[in-house]
């Protein structure tokens, strides 16, 4: 077998990487409640504090030519817990250019700005 056929045989695993996969699917999740657990966004002065209640669109900028992954689970997640719309531009794979637009995230300011980080 050639170098490039091991390299595919053992490191591709983008079949596996899909949250329609239970044990991916709960990885992903496990990591997003860690992350915000230890965010605290429940007790997020700054959000609360400005009281930014209004609905709006933000994006997700690309900020240099790149491939994109982790789009199918941003979708998943924001749609899973929170009440923000999420609209790909792109898909998981595409190759992306400077300051390309990814993705729009429409909701509440203040839910915006507590998962931004």
């Amino acid at each position: 077998m050639n170098k490039q056929k091991l390299i595919l045989r053992f490191f591709q695993k983008s079949d596996q990487l899909k949250v329609s996969r239970q044990i991916y699917r709960q990885t992903v999740i496990s990591l997003f409640n860690w992350l915000v657990a230890n965010d605290e966004i429940k007790t997020d002065i700054t959000s609360q504090l400005l009281k930014l209640h209004s609905k709006k669109t933000a994006e997700i900028i690309c900020h240099e030519n790149a491939g994109i992954a982790g789009l199918e689970e941003i979708s998943y997640l924001l749609k899973q817990f929170t009440k923000l719309s999420f609209k790909p531009l792109f898909k998981d794979g595409n190759t992306v250019k400077n300051n390309q637009v990814l993705a729009q995230i429409q909701g509440p300011v203040n839910e915006i700005l507590v998962y931004e980080r």
